[in-house]
């Protein structure tokens, strides 16, 4: 073997050395450890709105059928207060998410404030809590005092 192709030889090895150094140089600080903060789970989305306590259950069929949210189950829940009432619905999303929708009325009289209370996910989700906050809300509004109301886009 000459010494024109063993000197080939190294400057092709030195080339290939230098192209896996220069693109493991590259590619190493994104493999990197980064510092992860954990998500701090929410308490919910609170709101207060008007309405009758009967018209529950109709309001939060109207924020499933808007939200893509599933009904699994409702409960009322005893509160300790003689004049309160709770209770609690338990959903789905179409993520398979669950949804919790928690709703308190002081007082036995129609209509009346109801605070409602709800957490979308295990770590919550401000965007989504709100809007179906405010869905509930304003169709508890919309069926305050009456029988029927028709939906609003």
């Amino acid at each position: 073997m000459s010494a024109y192709v063993a000197d080939r030889r190294g400057v092709r090895f030195l080339r290939l050395a230098a192209a896996v150094l220069a693109s493991v140089a590259v590619l190493l600080p994104g493999c990197t450890a980064r510092r992860f903060d954990p998500p701090i789970p929410s308490d919910g989305w609170r709101e207060i709105a008007r309405g009758d306590w009967d018209d529950l259950d109709a309001a939060v069929e109207v924020a499933c059928m808007r939200h893509e949210i599933a009904r699994v189950s409702a409960a009322d829940e005893p509160t300790g207060d003689a004049g309160s009432r709770r209770r609690v619905f338990t959903l789905v999303t179409a993520g398979s998410e669950p949804v919790s929708i928690q709703a308190t009325g002081q007082g036995v009289t129609d209509p009346g404030d109801i605070v409602l209370t709800v957490r979308v996910g295990h770590f919550g989700d401000e965007r989504r809590e709100r809007a179906i906050a405010r869905t509930l809300s304003r169709r508890l509004r919309d069926l305050a005092g009456v029988t029927v109301a028709p939906l609003r886009p």
